[in-house]
């Protein structure tokens, strides 16, 4: 019996034009269609040269939404650029433990900072549970910082995973050693993280006090009581997804005037001043914020707002300012 070659849909190449013009969030938009549509056949024709016109990391947006013989045969190229682990394991039975070793290998050649990604948060992407198979795989590596008295590889992935490292009793131990360790230069970022777990915070405070009373001014990101006091400028705490359903109306609102002020100071530098822009789009009510400087004259900040604006919570209204966006 001969085998038979997929069928091109007349509708495919419509679907494909849709790249040729649009902006990056219509694109992403797009390959997120192929995937809860069940379009692989679409989406492996397309990847060849979304790769070639926009890079690796493009690229690995709609790779999910291929076919599982596609994923296995593009991801060692572009494993580097992944960020939809879940996805990608939920259309290739098997592949979790894979990309566990992936984001190990990611720590051995690169260190922490592969960590620090304010646009991807570990308790977002891991499946329930997961976080005890990840802590497993990094557990050479984080012995190994133990012995080296440094906390920074158990800080990143803790802050990543937010209150599920709570359960983590390896890494808990390794924030308490780093957090009370006053004279190691990540204690505040180690005593930050510690202090998350509400049933012990107390006492894990009045620790951090007796090791060091200058210790008890822990960064506003993670404390809504602080908030209130947060300055405008550089240091500005990045707004997480699950940050803005903690906080009061009036402390969004003065993160939102923070933040505003940084995306608008043309002194700070540009990455800083992006990183504004993207948090700005996770506080409720934004996108008139966004669209403004979308459109204004300052170049900086504007890409930076069109892209945030899909991440608004008025998603269709935004959709709709975003095709009738020039280019």
């Amino acid at each position: 019996m001969s085998s038979v070659e997929p069928v091109k849909e007349p509708a495919d190449d419509a679907a494909a034009a849709v790249l040729d013009d649009a902006p990056a969030d219509l694109r992403r938009a797009f390959y997120r269609t192929l995937r809860h549509t069940g379009r692989a056949a679409l989406a492996d024709r397309l990847l060849p040269d979304v790769r070639a016109r926009w890079g690796d990391r493009e690229a690995a947006a709609p790779l999910p939404a291929c076919s599982g013989a596609e994923v296995a045969r593009w991801l060692p190229d572009l494993e580097h650029a992944v960020t939809a682990w879940r996805a990608l394991a939920e259309r290739v039975p098997g592949l979790r433990p894979w990309a566990y070793g992936v984001y190990d290998r990611l720590v051995a050649r690169c260190g922490t900072e592969q960590l620090e990604d304010h646009d991807h948060y570990l308790d977002l992407v891991l499946p329930r549970g997961a976080e005890h198979a990840l802590q497993d795989v990094l557990r050479p590596r984080l012995r190994a910082a133990r012995g080296r008295r440094d906390p920074s590889l158990a800080i990143e992935p803790a802050w990543s995973l937010d209150r599920r490292a709570i359960g983590l009793a390896e890494l808990q131990d390794d924030l308490r050693a780093g957090a009370l360790d006053r004279s190691g230069d990540h204690a505040g970022d180690a005593a930050e993280v510690w202090l998350e777990d509400p049933a012990h915070r107390v006492e894990r405070a009045a620790r951090l006090v007796a090791a060091d009373p200058a210790a008890i001014g822990p960064p506003a990101g993670r404390r809504t009581d602080l908030l209130g006091g947060v300055e405008i400028g550089e240091r500005t705490p990045p707004v997480r997804p699950q940050d803005p359903g903690r906080w009061t109306p009036a402390q969004v609102e003065r993160v939102r005037e923070s933040l505003n002020g940084v995306a608008g100071d043309g002194a700070l530098p540009a990455d800083t001043r992006i990183a504004a822009v993207r948090s700005l789009g996770r506080l409720p009510g934004s996108l008139g914020d966004l669209a403004a400087r979308a459109g204004g004259g300052d170049a900086v900040p504007a890409e930076a707002a069109l892209e945030a604006m899909a991440r608004t919570d008025r998603p269709a209204e935004a959709l709709r300012s975003i095709r009738r966006w020039p280019g």
